[in-house]
């Protein structure tokens, strides 16, 4: 019986993830190896959340075809962060859509 080691290197080619650059090792951030990668990004300041923001490899969307599928993969290799409002002010003020669920 064969067994691999468990940080083998990992392709997951089939659910149609994309090499993307990176340097380090597995103890650093922006890592884009085989076996090793980050899958987001997030800092806040505790002082101020409204200024915190996310990075994540692909997109908003899970789904091929989606326009938001891989809209955030340049802004990811570029380790810039997306803006993610905390307050109730910054979420009304960057708001481009409000849904409200009804029971």
């Amino acid at each position: 019986m064969r067994v691999e080691h468990p940080l083998a290197p990992m392709n997951f080619s089939f659910l149609n993830g994309g090499w993307l650059p990176g340097s380090g090792d597995e103890y650093t951030i922006h890592l884009q190896e085989p076996g090793f990668a980050q899958g987001f990004r997030a800092v806040w300041d505790v002082g101020d959340w409204d200024r915190g923001g996310i990075s994540i490899p692909s997109g908003e969307s899970g789904e091929p075809g989606s326009g938001h599928y891989s809209d955030l993969t340049a802004a990811w290799i570029a380790g810039a962060l997306q803006p993610l409002p905390f307050s109730r002010g910054a979420l009304t003020r960057d708001a481009s859509a409000t849904l409200v669920l009804r029971p």
